[in-house]
């Protein structure tokens, strides 16, 4: 199967470099995505030399462009890398393949031999290395005495070469042939696919591409980052978020428990002494500007269950404890003299940034936030007894009853559940936001009276052909691509799904489950969809609807998720 490269870019697990299309321009760009989304990451323009009209053949491990006119005329790409540095291995046949550097101030070209240059790329704060494995590997620069411009490196017709990206030295390994990494990559993304199986066969289309995403999205541990991370994208987002990670640990947790754990440690190990999660993370940096809706004890007991590998007593221990500070963190440092439960500061905080309930202003008391705090209390508890922590599984269970004890009195409104605004006291009325249902999380807590309420709006109000509007369709709010304005996404979905048959609506959430599926199969991985088109919005290549499916096809396959 063949990808279209303007959607799905190309990489491999473990990789920083990613061949892309522009979205400006059109031409083909080898890229680096160290530094994360802000960093630039464009590095190299590729052209066959003399072809004017090319076609791109994207299949998966393997990348060729050619000439329309004589197909002959190529040059394939795959990408490999041995966990420290990144390679892309080149073969070049019948024409002429030229790299056009996009250059910097005092990014320098070193030719240490006719077969192999270094250039240094100082924005990047990376070396580029050039190795020509077979034929004939030839440079242009002008030396301006700051650095190089106008720096380009040209393959001739019947090359091989690798390029190697570092930080200070290449490694001293030798490199493999482009015919070995073809197949060691082929082998392993094989490998990768085969783990989510799918034994009915519908949606089969979807779990490939999706499997596809969740390896190629993959970036080996470096810096900042502690563990491989499934990165959100490697098109635009090219972090990773502290909870996009969760969907990510749910869905690997079946068959890769280490990998799935590691999505957790990733932000354990980046923990501030606060308490509090970075809002994401790369190999150079943590951002603490904003925070995440704290869904990962729900995330992590669901992992557990799935696989009994993440009961280990020392992965619990560290979990439990990494959950207790961040917990602690909601309470002691996110409530307001004003406020009875915590608070959000900006949208963002609550993932969904633009949700018609952030529209008066900051700090909201959401009900949602309120919810995964009682959630995560109660599988504090859980944790704790699995520990043999019997005081403190106490403690947990006490606090979350004593904190839902007022969240129906403080939320609950003429059968509606509302967010406030801090100051002013007032219930935000304006909007009708899917977000006000997400305590449907807590739901097996909540009186049948008000779970029923709930479920009714929910499935009358924003249940649309291709799913969960984000944003009711009659509201003055709902916006045709408006981000959390309306589209569908996909972290929404598997949690309103787990809701809706945790608390017995076994048949509507297979039917939501259902729709998330099909959406696919028009919109591709993207990060939101139209609720009425299934058309997909913003980055085609996300990671949480690759791990949302695979983990929806998983539960499929389960006799007993889908029964009363």
């Amino acid at each position: 199967m063949a990808y279209d490269l303007q959607k799905i870019p190309f990489s491999a697990y473990g990789s920083y470099f990613v061949i892309s299309v522009h979205p400006k321009d059109g031409a083909l760009y080898l890229r680096d995505i160290h530094g994360g989304d802000e960093a630039p990451s464009y590095l190299y323009r590729i052209e066959l030399e003399g072809c004017n009209e090319i076609e791109i053949l994207h299949e998966k491990t393997e990348l060729r462009i050619y000439s329309k006119k004589e197909p002959k005329n190529y040059a394939s790409f795959v990408v490999g890398t041995n966990r420290k540095t990144d390679m892309l291995y080149v073969c070049v046949e019948g024409v002429d393949l030229r790299f056009y550097a996009v250059g910097g101030s005092y990014d320098t070209l070193v030719p240490l031999s006719q077969m192999r240059y270094e250039h240094h790329l100082a924005t990047k704060q990376l070396k580029i290395m050039f190795t020509c494995q077979q034929g004939t590997l030839m440079q242009k620069q002008d030396w301006t005495v700051r650095g190089s411009s106008d720096v380009v490196l040209t393959a001739k017709a019947g090359s091989r070469i690798v390029l190697e990206s570092y930080r200070t030295v290449p490694s001293e390994q030798l490199y493999r042939t482009y015919e070995e990494m073809k197949e060691e990559q082929r082998k392993s993304l094989q490998k990768w696919e085969n783990s989510f199986p799918n034994p009915t066969g519908r949606f089969e289309d979807s779990r490939k591409l999706a499997a596809y995403i969740t390896w190629m999205n993959f970036v080996h541990a470096e810096g900042r980052l502690t563990r491989d991370a499934m990165y959100m994208s490697k098109n635009w987002m090219y972090n990773i978020w502290s909870w996009d990670n969760c969907f990510a640990g749910i869905a690997l947790s079946h068959a890769h428990p280490e990998k799935a754990y590691n999505q957790m440690k990733v932000f354990i190990d980046v923990q501030d002494e606060s308490g509090c999660y970075p809002d994401y993370v790369n190999e150079t940096f943590a951002s603490y500007s904003f925070v995440k809706p704290p869904i990962h004890g729900w995330a992590f007991c669901k992992m557990m269950k799935q696989n009994a590998a993440l009961r280990a007593p020392a992965i619990m221990q560290e979990m439990y404890e990494s959950l207790v500070k961040m917990t602690e963190y909601w309470m002691k440092y996110r409530r307001h003299n004003e406020a009875v439960y915590p608070v959000y500061y900006h949208g963002n905080d609550s993932g969904w940034d633009n949700a018609s309930v952030f529209h008066r202003g900051m700090p909201v008391e959401s009900p949602d936030l309120s919810a995964f705090l009682i959630r995560q209390m109660d599988c504090l508890a859980e944790i704790s007894s699995e520990l043999e922590r019997h005081q403190e599984a106490m403690k947990w269970k006490q606090m979350a009853d004593e904190w839902y004890g007022g969240f129906l009195e403080r939320f609950f409104e003429n059968g509606r559940l509302y967010a406030i605004e801090t100051i002013s006291q007032e219930k935000i009325r304006e909007g009708n936001s899917l977000l006000m249902y997400l305590p449907l999380v807590i739901g097996y807590r909540f009186p049948k009276a008000v779970r029923e309420q709930l479920v009714k709006q929910l499935l009358e109000t924003f249940e649309t052909p291709y799913g969960l509007a984000t944003e009711a369709p009659d509201s003055p709010y709902y916006k045709k691509g408006g981000y959390w304005l309306g589209p569908v996404w996909a972290p929404t979905t598997y949690l309103m799904v787990d809701a809706l048959r945790e608390n017995g609506y076994v048949t509507e959430a297979k039917r939501l489950a259902e729709k998330f599926c099909r959406l696919t199969e028009i919109g591709l991985m993207s990060e939101n969809y139209d609720p009425f088109t299934g058309e997909g919005y913003d980055d085609p290549a996300f990671s949480w609807p690759s791990c949302v499916l695979l983990q929806l096809l998983e539960e499929m396959n389960e006799e007993n998720v889908y029964k009363n």
